[in-house]
């Protein structure tokens, strides 16, 4: 059963869609080249390969978090509920498939630096680092394949739901504002003079000792650990090391096959609908006098309601707050009236996938006389009470409490158009650039194939952060004051009624003309969704090589 099972991944992963996947390895296989070369090199401190082999493992144990409720893995427990087999031997067959994907085979050519590092010190060392590397690498899949477990089970709970949308949102925020600490000290703010930085006296001179000491003996770092101990002479250290990779690899092994087994030995789920769910809001009652108003009140409740969207709703507004207090405990107080366009561009990427969220309940609106467009600016109106009053209400009230009045008017600014466009642009590319996945009425858990709109949330980044500028760079370009609150407010003004009104219209033709299309598009599901994309884009192209030959 074993090798049936690996079988059935390996062919999984070379047939199946492989964009993510061959991108993922590319990169990996750049990161990985990085962190070899840092051991290679003889102006770097061997500091620096534990902390890079440190960060390695930490995105293993935080990356079941940017998954929350999904199974985590290619191969999926029901498929293989009715073997006639025990599922404790179903998961004894499984375990070996977890070491096979792209991820641990970065993950190996990563932790191959670590026999790098220790070649020069003999046949001994590098010995002792082949060993090393094979348990660093079982302790961090296992440790990461386990956790995907346990939150798989803490998700089917509503405190599970909070509890994972902070620790992802405080993931993301540390991705994208973690510089901030050690960038503070050289550029501390507008005005004022930093410390000096010395990039290559920093390499050499490696991290300060508690540092070392913490990473070393945390277990990501018993890898480098054991090598460095062996490089050092001190087998008897080394062989600490390796014990204790051993005896938490052998642990996990063990906590994950009693996961697996009552994961397999659950019924199948079935979807149920949430039909109750409380008393309705009071704005939404209150907006459900108008076509556009019910549509809102209805997008507010389901924001409220669904799983998949109360996430991404947390994330939206979770992420760029918790952004704003590293940089506020950092000493960057006046970066905090940004925070404001930040929710905007967060906020945007969480919502990018709402038709695909709703699947084919959209054929309702087809079939309603002139509900297409209450559906699109309803849509639009609920989003903008979700996340544009809180991201104004951050600017504002962060002015006076941070005292950077002078970057009032360029922060306001730039939120309002940023919210504008973001309005306008989640309407536009859902209907047009949908991330196409299970159907909302077979999902029976939070993140199951609800579809990866990767693409459209970078495009989407890229879009909104472009918004936030461009009020600043409009009055430049006509002569005007970027400090001015006047002439921010006016120019903003006019950027975000026209993000909100220009893609919604033209996502209301789109769904007028096209709208069975599109509706068969989130019928058929991913693969053929897909399949269709490419197809439009071989199409164009050959349609763009005949023009020009």
């Amino acid at each position: 059963m074993k090798t049936t099972i690996l079988g059935l991944k390996g062919r999984i992963l070379t047939h199946g869609p492989n964009e993510e996947r061959g991108f993922a390895l590319c990169v990996g296989l750049v990161l990985a080249g990085g962190v070899i070369w840092l051991a290679r090199s003889p102006l770097v401190h061997p500091d620096w390969v534990l902390a890079a082999l440190a960060g390695w493992g930490l995105m293993w144990i935080i990356g079941p978090l940017t998954q929350a409720g999904a199974h985590g893995g290619v191969l999926r427990t029901e498929w293989f509920r009715l073997l006639p087999a025990r599922p404790r031997e179903v998961a004894r067959a499984w375990l070996p498939s977890e070491f096979a994907g792209v991820g641990p085979l970065v993950t190996l050519i990563a932790l191959a630096a670590i026999v790098v590092y220790a070649a020069p010190a003999g046949g001994l060392a590098v010995a002792v680092a082949v060993v090393a590397v094979a348990g660093q690498l079982a302790v961090l899949v296992l440790l990461s394949k386990t956790m995907v477990l346990l939150i798989g089970g803490v998700m089917r709970t509503r405190f599970g739901v909070e509890v994972a949308a902070f620790q992802m949102s405080l993931m993301l925020a540390i991705a994208f504002a973690g510089w901030i600490p050690f960038a503070a000290p050289v550029v501390p703010g507008p005005g004022q003079r930093g410390a000096p930085f010395d990039l290559l006296a920093l390499a050499k001179s490696g991290l300060p000792a508690g540092v070392v000491d913490v990473l070393t003996w945390s277990p990501v770092g018993w890898g480098m650990g054991a090598a460095r101990a062996a490089v050092a002479g001190d087998l008897g250290g080394a062989a600490v090391f390796l014990a204790l990779l051993v005896v938490l690899a052998v642990a996990l092994a063990a906590l994950w096959r009693v996961l697996m087994v009552r994961r397999l030995s659950l019924p199948p789920s079935r979807p149920v609908a949430a039909t109750g769910g409380g008393r309705e809001p009071y704005l939404a009652s209150i907006l459900g006098r108008s076509p556009v108003g019910a549509v809102a009140a209805r997008e507010l409740i389901t924001w409220r309601r669904d799983p998949a969207r109360a996430l991404e709703l947390r994330h939206g507004l979770l992420t760029p707050a918790l952004m704003g207090v590293i940089a506020g405990l950092s000493g960057w107080t006046w970066a905090l009236p940004s925070v404001g366009a930040l929710i905007a561009m967060f906020a945007a990427m969480a919502s990018v996938n709402l038709y695909a969220l709703d699947g084919t309940a959209l054929w309702q609106t087809l079939l309603t006389p002139r509900a297409i467009r209450a559906d699109v600016r309803g849509r639009q109106l609920a989003w903008g009470l979700l996340f544009a009053v809180p991201a104004l209400v951050w600017t504002v009230v962060s002015l006076p409490l941070t005292g950077a009045w002078w970057a009032g008017p360029v922060a306001v600014g730039a939120a309002v158009a940023g919210l504008g466009v973001g309005a306008g642009m989640i309407v536009l590319l859902g209907v047009t650039m949908p991330a196409v996945g299970m159907d909302a009425r077979h999902r029976t858990e939070l993140g199951q194939r609800a579809g990866d709109p990767s693409g459209q949330q970078m495009l989407l980044w890229i879009a909104v952060g472009a918004a936030c500028a461009a009020p600043s760079l409009l009055l430049l370009l006509v002569g005007g004051d970027p400090s001015s609150w006047l002439h921010q407010l006016v120019a903003s003004a006019l950027i975000a009624a026209a993000g909100v009104w220009l893609p919604g219209r033209i996502a209301i033709v789109r769904l007028t003309r096209g709208g069975d299309e599109f509706l068969l598009a989130l019928r058929s599901g991913p693969a053929t969704a897909a399949q269709k994309a490419r197809d439009a884009w071989r199409k164009a192209l050959t349609q763009a090589r005949a023009k020009t030959s």
